[in-house]
């Protein structure tokens, strides 16, 4: 959400795959559909791991920080969700709920 317009990400939208809606200055909201099925989302993901795992890769972005990173986002989501209230994130503070504030 911001000050002149929305952009949503709506995951299963239809059988079809996922949509992306946005809005702008209060027009009618426009839907773009994202066509994929379900075992797509994490293919390539997968395939990664397995060639780290079998020695083909040694230099991977995906790490144990950047998780926490993401499920400290999705924790601030959810709790603004609840909250009504816009969250920050005060990573001195650990990977804690803690660290999640209202602002």
């Amino acid at each position: 959400q911001g000050d002149t317009g929305f952009l949503e990400w709506h995951v299963n939208w239809s059988s079809e795959g996922d949509a992306v809606m946005t809005s702008k200055d209060g027009a009618r909201p426009e839907v773009k559909l994202l066509p994929k099925t379900r075992p797509d989302d994490f293919r390539l993901e997968m395939e990664h791991i397995n060639d780290i795992l079998d020695g083909k890769v040694t230099d991977s972005p995906i790490s144990l920080e950047r998780g926490l990173d993401t499920m400290m986002v999705i924790a601030a989501a959810y709790r603004s969700n609840i909250e009504k209230k816009v969250m920050r994130i005060d990573y001195s503070k650990g990977y804690t709920l803690e660290a999640i504030e209202a602002i």
